[in-house]
């Protein structure tokens, strides 16, 4: 996988982030007719699908199993980890390891320790290909929110290498082509300086229409609709049973998988349990702050949210400067989030433990909780534009 530098100088090599479907696949030969000059593509695909081929182009591909879980080939041959790149990484560890929630606790991530070898693979693996083969161009087809994915953009800023990222905003069908994250969607830089919204036609259309829609009781977010789960439900359930049997490949595997899953089982229950008796009804006649939390794990937080992806440490900070004050806080679960992942028994205890901060109930709608607060505070999302 380690490849010799490519001599041919006057080419340009790219990371291209996935030819996982059709449309990315397009979108891949689009760019490669739009630059002739492009030479090597490094990219990711599916372990059953077929390569991504385009004529005249050298296409490598790394399989995704490989490429999330760090298990690369011929690492021991990639150069030493760059401490330079790793004191550009610094301030992003505590993002990129919580980023491995995505991977589930059973395939490697259920420790401290298992999570840092991950993530040292990942740099030095990432960093002696970018080196070798002068990478000089990223291309994301969403917010980089993977471990690896995450890992190859911030080296690439660390060499001050291109990156391109197709984000979508929060905006239905509305979609931005940005060189950096962007912490801030609201940010007005973003808008008027960037991407000059104003003069935009298109985007100021279905800006307005969604902020007309916020204000609905009845509204709701368009991404809380999950087509997937509509469109290939048999598909997801396919590939979560190939997910388990490429996890339970021996016998002891398989015993440690059980092991798992009870475990997993119980912590749950528990998690559950104590969510449930910690519920509050809310006194909207109160001064209060109203936090909805955000579905975990999700780029709207992690990275986009910086160090808030922790959202304990935000609730935390506004209990803390409330603290002799009448003022109190009302925190709600996110309609979807799966107890069992992305949240932990401890999280919400850390939060019930704050005088002022109550967990609330689903009785009442989010819109109305909202209507009656006298502010909200949000990581990031669309509940800040309702605001």
């Amino acid at each position: 996988m380690i490849h010799p530098v490519n001599p041919n100088k006057h080419l340009m090599n790219i990371f291209y982030s996935s030819t996982c479907s059709n449309f990315y696949r397009d979108f891949l030969k689009g760019i490669c007719e739009k630059i002739p000059s492009i030479g090597k593509i490094y990219t990711v695909k599916l372990n059953d699908q077929k390569k991504f081929e385009f004529k005249g182009k050298e296409v490598i591909t790394i399989n995704y199993d490989e490429y999330a879980f760090s298990n690369y080939n011929e690492l021991e041959k990639a150069l030493p980890i760059d401490l330079d790149i790793m004191n550009f990484l610094k301030k992003d560890l505590l993002i990129i390891l919580k980023m491995m929630e995505r991977l589930g606790d059973f395939r490697g991530s259920e420790n401290f320790e298992k999570r840092l070898e991950m993530l040292h693979n990942h740099v030095k693996f990432w960093n002696s290909i970018i080196e070798n083969q002068k990478i000089e161009l990223g291309i994301f087809l969403s917010v980089p929110h993977e471990p690896f994915e995450y890992i190859i953009y911030k080296i690439l800023k660390a060499k001050k290498k291109s990156t391109i990222i197709h984000q979508q905003l929060h905006f239905l069908d509305t979609y931005a082509i940005v060189e950096n994250i962007q912490w801030s969607i609201s940010n007005k830089k973003f808008f008027y300086k960037e991407n000059k919204l104003e003069n935009n036609k298109v985007l100021f259309k279905n800006a307005k229409e969604t902020l007309l829609d916020l204000k609905s009781v009845e509204y709701k977010p368009f991404y809380h609709e999950n087509i997937f789960k509509k469109s290939y439900k048999l598909t997801k359930y396919i590939r979560k049973i190939k997910s388990i049997t490429s996890d339970i490949i021996s016998i002891r595997e398989f015993a440690r998988y059980i092991n798992y899953r009870t475990t997993k089982y119980f912590k749950a229950s528990r998690t559950f349990k104590y969510f449930k008796q910690s519920l509050v009804d809310p006194d909207l006649n109160k001064k209060y702050i109203f936090i909805p939390l955000h579905f975990q794990p999700e780029v709207s937080t992690c990275p986009v949210g910086d160090i808030f992806v922790y959202q304990n440490l935000m609730i935390s900070m506004l209990s803390y400067s409330l603290r002799n004050s009448d003022w109190i806080i009302y925190v709600k679960e996110h309609p979807n989030q799966d107890l069992s992942y992305g949240r932990t028994l401890e999280f919400y205890k850390e939060i019930n433990s704050l005088d002022n901060v109550f967990l609330i109930t689903k009785k009442i709608t989010s819109k109305n909780i909202l209507l009656k607060s006298k502010a909200v505070a949000i990581v990031t999302g669309t509940m800040g534009l309702e605001a």
